[in-house]
């Protein structure tokens, strides 16, 4: 029989302590995380030193309310890249094998 590997996301953990939530996915045997980078979990530099405590494989979902990338305003676009560039340094420090996008209208 094949090992089947189990995940979930951690927007679960929206009304959790981070640092135990994550320790009820170990407990659990999961070992996918899928980090959701959206308010109110926007990823911090504390909550990646808290997330890389634990040896899970992560994915990271990229923000996504209001997302606006072909927005007309160069300012607004700006905003955003900026916004998914941070999201993405930390994707990379979590050594995320995933990085979900949606662009936007």
């Amino acid at each position: 029989m094949k090992n089947v590997e189990i995940g979930c996301s951690a927007s679960c953990l929206l009304l959790k302590d981070l640092k135990k939530g994550l320790s009820e996915f170990r407990k659990n045997n999961i070992n996918l995380i899928e980090i959701v980078d959206e308010y109110p979990q926007r990823l911090t530099k504390r909550r990646v030193e808290i997330i890389k405590k634990f040896d899970f494989e992560y994915s990271v979902h990229g923000p996504f309310i209001h997302l606006l990338l072909p927005h007309p305003d160069k300012k607004i676009r700006r905003f955003y890249l900026k916004l998914l560039e941070r999201s993405l340094k930390f994707a990379k420090e979590l050594e995320a094998h995933e990085y979900i996008l949606h662009g936007g209208v």
